[in-house]
């Protein structure tokens, strides 16, 4: 298929993901491996429309056949860089068993129930996953609830800068996972242009509305975050409870800048991102291996020697030790930069994911280079979503700073991250 075999492929060429828009789809993917081809691309005024096959890798459970598979999936993304919108998804809801089991996780979550004023077609085919319900409304005109009733089979994805869509995953299936390793969801042919057409249908009315931002965001008070903040906290669920006690507010960021060293009093939320999250489970570990160790040893010396279970017991404790040693050594290192961290105040140069990646949330570096002459730039290592915080704040050349450890002036903490204000646009 070529790019002018059909008037819907009017202005596409051949050619890559730009640098601008992969940053954007790295994140909304957010798989280490994420790869891109066939890749078509039609720029205007607003911005960049790209159509292509993401491909990445996911692990079976250990009991299958193939122990990964790579996954391939089209899709239509509509990047706008000047635009600010609410980040939320439209699922198409399949199955019974599937509808109760979203409900049942949202209702715990405390995800606020979402749902269309006079639209039960929209409603009954279509889970709308969103903290920002008053602003979602907004964007969800006419035409685009007309075109996503017609075409049904979709995922939907809006973004701070574009909207991505997709088939719902599986429909398109060219390839047997249990015995090629493969699961091919692309879209190809006759059915690639169908594809191309429904996702114009569906996001042309935002994505072609240059004021559709600005709408959605006078539809609220203060910031999208600050309008999911109230939403969850206010619905009682996990979600909730949790950003209250996580959320670093303005007030605690400018302690933080202006407290001299040694900062003792560090409020709550900032110890816990810092160096005190999770400590029950730290706890456990810390606790099983000495039992471990104990038991093992003491087994050990009954037994004379002679061969049994207890060095299996003295192994597990020393692996659990060691675990517990990195662990405490790393938030050991991170509190000594919240207490006596140096602030440097600069400018975020890039933003690059890892290798890494804990509960599945790939680590990114984020640089910043001091606005000093002469002094070394620094490295704060962060989730997915502060670092698509500092990735604005790179495009938009805003001042920041971080805390820089004292024993090693490269490494540091860029507590903006952690603030409501980073949760998104």
């Amino acid at each position: 298929m070529g790019p002018d075999d059909h008037p819907v492929l009017e202005g596409f060429s051949q050619g890559e993901v730009p640098k601008q828009a992969l940053a954007e789809l790295e994140a909304a993917f957010g798989e280490h491996d994420i790869a891109f081809d066939n890749v078509i691309v039609r720029t205007d005024a607003l911005g960049t429309d790209i159509v292509g096959d993401a491909s990445w890798t996911e692990f079976n459970d250990v009991d299958s056949r193939n122990v990964s598979r790579r996954v391939r999936r089209t899709f239509m993304f509509f990047h706008r860089p000047d635009a600010t919108l609410p980040e939320f998804s439209i699922q198409a809801k399949r199955g019974l068993a599937g509808r109760f089991l979203m409900g049942i996780t949202a209702k715990l979550v405390g995800m606020p129930t979402f749902g269309l004023e006079n639209e039960p077609e929209f409603n009954e085919k279509f889970t709308v996953v969103t903290a920002n319900p008053e602003s979602a409304r907004v964007l969800l005109v006419r035409d685009m609830v007309d075109a996503m009733v017609r075409i049904e089979n979709l995922n939907l994805a809006f973004m701070a800068r574009g909207l991505l869509f997709t088939r719902h995953p599986g429909v398109y299936r060219t390839s047997d996972v249990r015995v090629s390793g493969q699961q091919d969801e692309r879209v190809g042919d006759k059915d690639r242009l169908h594809f191309i057409e429904d996702a114009v249908a569906v996001c042309s009315p935002v994505a072609d509305d240059p004021d559709a931002g600005r709408r959605a965001a006078d539809a609220v008070e203060g910031t999208y975050a600050e309008e999911a903040f109230e939403n969850l906290t206010e619905q009682g669920g996990l979600a909730g409870q949790s950003l209250k006690k996580m959320v670093v507010t303005p007030d605690m960021l400018a302690h933080l800048e202006r407290h001299p060293v040694p900062r003792l009093d560090v409020p709550g939320p900032v110890r816990r991102r810092a160096w005190a999250g999770t400590t029950f489970l730290l706890i456990l570990l810390g606790v099983f291996s000495i039992i471990s160790l104990s038991v093992g040893t003491f087994l050990g010396l009954g037994a004379g020697g002679s061969n049994g279970p207890w060095w299996v017991l003295l192994l597990v404790g020393l692996v659990l030790l060691v675990v517990f040693g990195l662990v405490m050594r790393h938030r050991l290192g991170r509190k000594r930069i919240v207490t006596h961290g140096r602030i440097v105040h600069g400018r975020i140069s890039s933003v690059e994911k890892t290798n890494t990646s804990v509960n599945d949330d790939i680590i990114h570096k984020i640089t910043v280079q001091p606005q000093a002459a002469g002094e070394e730039t620094v490295v704060a290592k962060m989730g997915s979503q502060p670092a698509k915080a500092a990735r604005r704040m790179m495009e938009s050349d805003q001042p920041t700073w971080v805390l820089v450890d004292p024993k090693k002036p490269g490494r540091g903490l860029w507590p903006h991250g952690w603030t409501l204000e980073a949760m998104s646009d």
